[in-house]
């Protein structure tokens, strides 16, 4: 798995630079492969070359997660009242001097829509509004116990303004597919000595 691993990130950030005309070994990009049902990490990539970089951006980097985040908006959502059918608007309060706009431009419509058309379609000013509504210290909560750290109360929160690392992020969607089972990233199952002494075990 960490030969394909290394190999798909090599391709895809050749092709980003291609497409995009940047100097060729420029971008730099990270891969988690996780089996969500235990945790154990499969395949890690920090980075192109770690004779160039010896940062790991897998487990080191904090980076927003953007989009991806809403899964914990939506999950805090759910476990706060909220159903798969909930009506909810294509609106957004504003936050301060900022006020969300979605992917097309605008701030939305005003429409109604059940909860998950909303999710499905990735509506920012949904997202932002749940947050809201429900309370973003919730958010908060709900990362925190899903093992992710250093998650912000900010008025953007909702979509992923802030940074996370990569393992802790994977770690916490994979919760979901894992069936709402923790399933927190390890790589190591045994250290020993030399000698065969047994120093740590999973």
């Amino acid at each position: 798995a960490q030969k394909e691993a290394n190999e798909a990130v090599e391709k895809g950030l050749t092709e980003l630079e291609e497409r995009q005309k940047y100097e060729r070994g420029l971008v730099q990009g990270a891969l988690i492969c996780m089996d969500v049902k235990t945790g154990a990490i499969r395949a890690m990539v920090g980075g192109r070359d770690f004779r160039k970089s010896e940062f790991n951006r897998a487990t080191q980097s904090r980076r927003q997660p953007g989009s991806s985040f809403k899964i914990y908006v939506y999950a805090a959502a759910l476990e706060n009242g909220y159903r798969p059918q909930s009506p909810v608007r294509d609106y957004s309060r504003a936050c301060g001097n900022w006020r969300p706009q979605n992917y097309g431009g605008g701030y939305g419509g005003g429409g109604s829509m059940p909860l998950w058309s909303a999710f499905a379609r990735s509506l920012n000013t949904v997202a932002s509004e749940l947050s809201f509504a429900v309370g973003r210290e919730k958010v908060i909560d709900m990362t925190e116990r899903l093992g992710i750290s250093g998650v912000k109360k900010t008025c953007s929160m909702a979509l992923g303004d802030g940074g996370i690392t990569l393992v802790e992020h994977v770690g916490g969607v994979a919760t979901f597919a894992n069936g709402g089972k923790l399933a927190k990233a390890y790589g190591i199952l045994d250290i020993t000595t030399s000698k065969g002494e047994l120093l740590y075990s999973r």
